[in-house]
């Protein structure tokens, strides 16, 4: 069995327990809502303490606290589905051609700063030209980075993001010779 296909059946235990849990909840709201005084209001209203009323409202802060807990397993089962879209295991059987794909797009993605720092530092500023360099996120990027004030004066990139870049395909070559 392989991590993808664990992680596949802990996103599936967590959403039948999510179901059970709301199974279980409905069930105990719906019988406590079928008792005869349920909607009496002199019952739900009487000042005192009613040990039948005491007990009715018990159970239900238990079940909206499981269809609570319901909702949260469901959220981490999505979660995990998410994530393993998305993730590269060492064990997949395309592993290796991923990362030599996410590799080559890291790659690129660095030599299109590169190109955008060389094109902004010879202009002195920002130019379109320049901005054609980057892909969408970059050029999100830099206009974020505009806005606070994090652009070098000539408008190029700060050096972090090419040595993160750098880093993070080093890390990949290195997992890449471990497959």
């Amino acid at each position: 069995m392989t991590y993808r296909d664990r992680r596949a059946a802990r996103a599936d235990r967590l959403r039948d327990w999510a179901d059970r849990r709301v199974a279980t909840a409905s069930a105990t709201l719906a019988a406590d809502d079928a008792l005869p005084y349920a909607h009496d209001i002199a019952f739900l209203t009487q000042p005192g303490r009613i040990a039948a009323r005491t007990r009715m409202n018990a159970r239900a802060d238990r079940a909206y606290a499981s269809l609570q807990k319901a909702d949260s397993m469901a959220a981490k089962a999505d979660n995990i589905d998410r994530a393993a879209a998305r993730a590269i295991y060492s064990d997949d059987p395309d592993a290796a051609d991923r990362l030599r794909a996410k590799v080559a797009d890291l790659e690129a993605q660095r030599a299109s700063i590169v190109a955008y720092n060389k094109a902004c530092r010879k202009a002195g500023r920002v130019t379109d030209t320049a901005l054609a360099l980057l892909g969408d996120y970059w050029t999100g990027q830099v206009a974020q980075l505009a806005r606070i004030g994090f652009l070098r004066p000539d408008g190029s990139l700060p050096g972090y993001a090419t040595s993160n870049l750098s880093g993070n395909i080093s890390r990949l070559r290195a997992r890449l010779a471990g497959i």
